[in-house]
């Protein structure tokens, strides 16, 4: 049991890290779109949009943005494993501690 809770303990971690990183360049990206509009002439918005993504640091930026994501839904899927794994042994647990309890 006290294997999955460090398990765990380290994937919040881990999650964390990555919750960071995807919010970080997500700033990053918004910053850099707001820049980018401001140096092209306001005449159409989809024009503008289209100009400030195929920028090559818009879609470097957007680039790590998929893969910090991607980073993301992975350590969130690792620590849900380990959650799940965590409940399924202590009500095990549980369980033969009760049905001990029942027989004594």
């Amino acid at each position: 049991m006290q294997k999955f809770q460090s398990a765990l303990g380290y994937a919040l971690w881990a999650e964390a890290i990555a919750d960071t990183e995807y919010t970080a360049n997500k700033t990053a990206l918004e910053w850099l779109e707001a820049r980018l509009l401001v140096k092209v002439e306001p005449s159409r918005k989809d024009l503008q949009m289209a100009m400030v993504r195929t920028h090559p640091e818009y879609e470097a930026l957007e680039f790590e943005l998929a893969k910090a994501m991607a980073l993301l839904k992975m350590t969130r899927a690792v620590r849900q494993r380990f959650e799940g794994q965590r409940d399924i042994i202590s009500r095990e647990i549980s369980r033969r501690d009760s049905e001990h309890r029942r027989l004594l």
